[in-house]
């Protein structure tokens, strides 16, 4: 939850900001012209599988092959245990890639980034990649961390993610300002003299 929902539901006196050690200075990206997805999975293997399903049987639709998926696991997934498991999948497809690189060189490979529960689609959004997010869960339970941005992409299957990839509007759409500012408000930096006053 942001500092700045905070202050709307609650008076601005009774609300704390320490800051969080996730803030990053804002980054200037160059404007990328392309349709790659960056694919980002939370810790939970069960919504890695999920992810690489929907990515693959999107590609199965869209034979561009220039598109290219980015998929990111998170570092508590067993890596070599994943790729195993879906080896059928990345051997048929060669377009989606596990990643070995860091988070922002991946991001700057990218247009979009896939996400439902990772907080990396906030580093992903401040470098201006266009949110993603895939709503197919099971459960009543969201942890969608842009829960209050109410303007992104919300895709369920495989299908609706195809038809996105297919939308040229995308490629030189503007106006997705506003979510690199969401994110650059996203976290504040560390307060360490508040902190130090309520010690």
């Amino acid at each position: 939850i942001s500092y700045d929902f905070l202050k709307k539901k609650f008076s601005p006196s009774k609300v704390i900001l320490l800051g969080s050690n996730k803030y990053k200075k804002k980054i200037t990206r160059k404007k990328i012209n392309n349709f790659n997805i960056l694919a980002l999975p939370s810790a939970y293997e069960g919504e890695a599988s999920e992810f690489i399903e929907l990515c693959y049987r999107c590609l199965l639709e869209n034979k561009n092959p220039e598109i290219k998926i980015i998929f990111r696991l998170h570092p508590q997934i067993d890596k070599l245990n994943f790729v195993k498991k879906n080896s059928k999948i990345l051997d048929k497809e060669h377009r989606i890639k596990i990643s070995n690189k860091k988070l922002i060189n991946d991001i700057n490979l990218c247009k979009f980034a896939l996400y439902r529960s990772s907080s990396a689609i906030i580093d992903a959004l401040q470098q201006g990649l266009i949110p993603i997010f895939f709503n197919e869960k099971k459960t009543n339970f969201q942890s969608d961390p842009l829960w209050q941005l109410k303007s992104k992409i919300i895709v369920k299957n495989y299908f609706q993610l195809f038809r996105v990839l297919n939308n040229k509007s995308y490629q030189n759409k503007r106006g997705y300002s506003k979510y690199i500012n969401f994110a650059n408000n996203y976290y504040k930096p560390v307060n360490y003299r508040k902190i130090k006053s309520i010690f």
